[in-house]
């Protein structure tokens, strides 16, 4: 895996045990440590990454599903509700990481931080 995709994952990650606050949680500065982006390094990493992953899937969905003055598409719903269940099968860094990737488009579509992302 790339530096890029671990530092995609990191900021994934962080973003979203910040979500209600002015930032992203510091690097590891989630209660588990799963924040950062050397969880990311190595197959051998492949089942804390995917618990970072989908916990902050939980987290996101949560906040925007949850939320009664967003709209959010019904195919878009499915969508984000399936995307934990896939990051929790997934079996590569590779399949995991365009998991985050797709969530995070259908993500922005209905939130956006009150920080600037990267």
């Amino acid at each position: 895996m790339s530096v890029t995709d671990g530092l995609k994952y990191e900021t994934f990650v962080r973003c979203a045990f910040g979500i209600n606050s002015d930032s992203p949680v510091g690097r590891g500065g989630d209660l588990a440590g799963l924040a950062e982006a050397d969880i990311f390094s190595g197959a051998g990493n492949l089942p804390r990454a995917k618990i970072g992953a989908a916990y902050a899937v939980a987290i996101y969905n949560r906040h925007i599903l949850n939320n009664g003055d967003i709209e959010i598409a019904d195919n878009d719903y499915q969508r984000m509700v399936d995307i934990f269940d896939e990051i929790v099968t997934s079996t590569t860094l590779s399949e995991l990481i365009q998991l985050v990737d797709e969530y995070t488009d259908l993500r922005k579509r209905y939130h956006t931080f009150s920080w600037q992302e990267d």
